[in-house]
């Protein structure tokens, strides 16, 4: 990126808002080397770790980075034999202590915020290496005794000889021949050694070794000659600790080195986690939001802020790059020009440096190669510049290196010269760039760029608004108006002549005057579609509000009902089962009854052949109402989901008895319109209310919900009984007998009505007293064939099955034989 331009967008201000954010010298670093970046894939990468540190930070999540150390100076010391001072084995413990708890944090956000907690594993702790750092330094930053053996013991032995040195100065002291000497009572050191203040004028009373005198020369410290071999010993043992001190830290140091690799890939890490955290906490203080990211050079700003602005800030909605590359921004001084261009260049710079940018979400920033700005007075004296002359300088500069893939800001475009020169050499400068493509924002004050923006292809005005009445800059942008100067608004409100004033606006010329009104115009119109629009935006989310409670509503009725069938199916299942066993029951009925019909008919004329003809009749009934409640059931399973259940109705079931106007009765087959079910009426409760059968369900509905489909008066399949004869069991078995096919095809049929046809079947062949039947299916893929033998293995009627021999049909038939009591 161009350095000015960085500068004077004020890009390393906000760098140092940032750095602001960090808690180590690690992170620090980062921040101060951040630059925008211009490859999409770097950038996203960017905002996706921002976006999950401010996510972390809104949710309350603990993110400790306290006691971490830039230690890398030290561990590479370390790494070539150097020796550690205490100080700096503690900067490396902190750093291992701060180093494991905040893996821990990192490990436990879960995949919630994967970035976070996959930066967990970049963290390596040697945790021999910081118990030993731990045993061995105080966190005074002293080498404790429990370092070594050695040093215990050595520490050990000077206390005991410092101990015998203070016991016998103090009896000297207390004695007569030293007390009459002694300038004070007192034990002092002198280089390292014990020794006693003694007057210089009974030097030669005293035996011992001069260590030091007096700076006025009346004392001298003399160490006795009876502690002088105890001084040597304690010195001796002091050489020693220090020895083994040294020691302690080299060894010390020496796994310091050996882990480098190790902690320096800890240290990367913890500057990383660092930096992402510190850019989720500079989004968080600024309100800031996610920008959605293109390559097609689309800015559309929401509600955008400058970052660097305090206090009751007017946001701005600045966009080009689709309509229009180039945008001229007009209108007073000290009226938000210049900061809109700022803050488009700096948003577009915090964006492409994986910052959040104070914008509404959903503001769209483009990713350019480069940003050029050229904003700002820099006239320089020494190189005998003027400000037109500056400004021309840095254009010319940017002129050699703009493509396509810029963006370029320009503030006060040709101005600083004659105002009709100016005016030329900045159309032109914007056709070409315009030419190259360039995403291009300026300002001026110039009329006829106002005049060139309307009407050339490209391009757009701008403006930024001014209130006539109090006298001040509103700070608002508004996008496709020119602003108006306002001079002369400007000059009557502050009192300035009449006539001055009209004689000021006929040295404009007709042509001026006819500009001011257009401007005035374009903005009234611009006012009044800017109102409709948010009228219509405000219809817009209102339908958006209304079809997602809808659409809620729909979804919890679609919930409901699935709940409701998937309960009845439940039970509707453990029915069908109750019923099997109860057919199971009546066929033994029937064939007790055949038994005993079969005895009477060996003997004279039976009283209780009525009793047994009657017993067989609600046998046959009970079976066939049976039958008619497992089809009910059946058909209910496959009942169409409410939603399509108007459009997928058939036709045929209109066109069976669709006469909503008919009067409805008892036994009629209904459909209650709202759940796309059938049913039959069973109870009128009301005058225009009926309780209506749903398979095992019972429903109250009005009238106005059900649409009629048959009649119940015809042929109700429950109330159909099979007929009796004078001839009893006997006329029903020869009637099955003479109808019942000793074969069943289901060549052509699906599986599942296969295996209901083969149900009904056996149960006529049983009531006819066949006592074995061919079943015809096929050979095929074997589907169906599988599915007949796996239903005749399991069905009590049956006594055994066996495939087809070669003159009965081979493996496509399946021969079955009855049970017979």
């Amino acid at each position: 990126m161009d350095e000015r331009s960085l500068r004077v967008l004020e890009y390393y201000k906000v760098r140092d808002m940032l750095e602001n954010c960090v808690s180590c010298g690690l992170g620090r670093e980062r921040v101060r080397a951040l630059l925008p970046r211009t490859q999409a894939t770097a950038v996203e990468e960017m905002q996706n770790e921002t976006s999950e540190a401010r996510a972390a930070l809104d949710a309350g999540k603990q993110i400790p980075l306290g006691g971490i150390r830039d230690i890398r100076p030290a561990v590479h010391r370390a790494s070539v034999g150097a020796m550690l001072g205490c100080d700096e084995l503690l900067d490396v413990l902190f750093t291992l202590a701060s180093s494991r708890r905040l893996k821990k944090s990192l490990a436990a956000l879960g995949e919630a915020y994967p970035v976070l907690s996959d930066a967990a594993r970049g963290i390596d702790v040697p945790e021999a290496l910081e118990r030993a750092i731990e045993e061995a330094i105080s966190e005074s930053g002293e080498v404790l005794d429990r370092a070594s053996p050695a040093l215990r013991g050595i520490r050990s032995r000077i206390r005991s000889l410092n101990s015998r040195v203070r016991d016998t100065l103090d009896s000297i002291i207390r004695s007569a021949q030293w007390g009459k000497i002694l300038q004070d009572p007192i034990v002092s050191i002198r280089n390292g050694r014990f020794v006693v203040p003694v007057r210089a004028e009974m030097r030669s009373q005293a035996s011992g070794i001069v260590h030091d005198q007096s700076g006025s020369g009346a004392t001298l410290f003399i160490e006795p000659m009876v502690v002088v071999e105890l001084n040597n010993e304690i010195r001796a043992a002091v050489a020693q600790e220090e020895a083994e001190v040294e020691r302690i830290l080299m060894e010390l140091s020496g796994r310091v080195g050996a882990a480098r690799d190790r902690l320096d890939i800890t240290l990367a890490t913890l500057g990383r986690v660092d930096f992402i955290m510190a850019r989720g906490k500079l989004s968080q203080q600024m309100g800031a939001s996610r920008p959605v990211l293109n390559s097609e050079g689309y800015i559309s700003l929401i509600g955008a802020r400058h970052p660097l602005l305090r206090g009751d800030v007017v946001p701005i909605d600045p966009y080009l790059g689709r309509n229009f590359t180039t945008l001229v921004i007009t209108g007073p001084n000290t009226g938000g020009k210049t900061v809109t261009l700022k803050t488009i260049g700096l948003l577009t710079l915090m964006a492409q440096s994986g910052l959040h940018i104070p914008a509404e979400p959903g503001s769209e920033v483009a990713l350019f190669d480069q940003v050029f700005a050229d904003i700002g007075d820099e006239q320089s004296i020494e190189q005998s510049l003027s400000t037109f002359s500056s400004h021309l300088t840095h254009i010319v500069e940017i002129l050699k290196q703009v493509d396509g893939s810029s963006l370029v800001l320009l503030d006060e475009l040709g101005a600083g010269t004659d105002p009709q020169e100016g005016a030329g050499l900045a159309m032109s400068i914007l056709e070409h760039l315009h030419a190259t493509c360039a995403r291009t924002v300026a300002t001026t004050h110039y009329s006829e760029l106002k005049v060139f923006a309307h009407t050339t292809e490209g391009f757009s005005n701008a403006s930024v608004e001014f209130d006539v009445q109090t006298l001040r800059p509103t700070f608002r942008l508004s996008i496709g108006v020119p602003g108006a100067s306002n001079a002369f608004a400007i000059a009557e409100r502050l009192g300035l002549d009449r006539a001055i004033l009209d004689r000021a606006q006929s040295l404009v010329g007709v042509g001026g005057q006819r500009m001011e009104t257009m401007i005035i115009s374009l903005k009234e119109e611009h006012e009044r579609a800017s109102a409709a629009r948010s009228d219509a935006e405000a219809l817009r989310a209102r339908y958006l509000n209304l079809k997602d409670k809808y659409e809620a509503q729909v979804s919890k009725f679609a919930a409901e009902r699935t709940e409701i069938m998937r309960k009845a199916r439940a039970e509707a299942e453990l029915v069908v089962r109750e019923a099997r066993r109860e057919a199971e029951a009546i066929i033994g009925r029937l064939r007790t009854a055949q038994a005993e019909q079969a005895a009477r008919l060996s003997t004279p004329a039976s009283a209780d052949s009525g009793g047994a003809d009657e017993e067989m009749r609600r046998a046959r009934r009970d079976l066939e109402a049976l039958r008619d409640l497992a089809r009910e059931l059946t058909s209910m399973d496959e009942a169409p989901d409410v939603r399509g259940a108007q459009e997928t109705r058939p036709e045929h079931a209109v066109a069976e008895d669709d006469d909503d106007s008919a009067e409805m009765s008892l036994g009629d087959e209904v459909e209650i319109i709202a759940l796309g079910q059938r049913g039959r009426i069973l109870e009128r409760t009301g005058a225009d209310e009926f309780v209506v059968s749903i398979g095992l369900m019972r429903v109250n509905a009005k009238r106005d919900s059900l649409r009629r489909l048959r009649s119940g008066s015809g042929d109700d399949r429950r109330k159909r009984t099979t007929p009796g004869s004078a001839g009893g069991i006997v006329s029903i078995e020869s009637e099955k007998a003479r109808t019942i096919l000793t074969e069943l095809d289901l060549r052509g049929m699906r599986v599942d009505e296969a295996l209901d046809a083969v149900d009904k079947y056996l149960d006529d062949a049983v009531l006819s007293g066949l006592p074995r039947a061919r079943i015809i299916h096929g050979k095929g893929t074997g589907a169906l064939r599988e599915a007949v033998r796996d239903q005749l293995r399991q069905d009590r009627r049956v006594a055994s099955h066996r495939p087809g021999e070669a003159g009965e049909g081979g493996d496509g038939v399946t021969v079955v034989s009855f049970q017979r009591d």
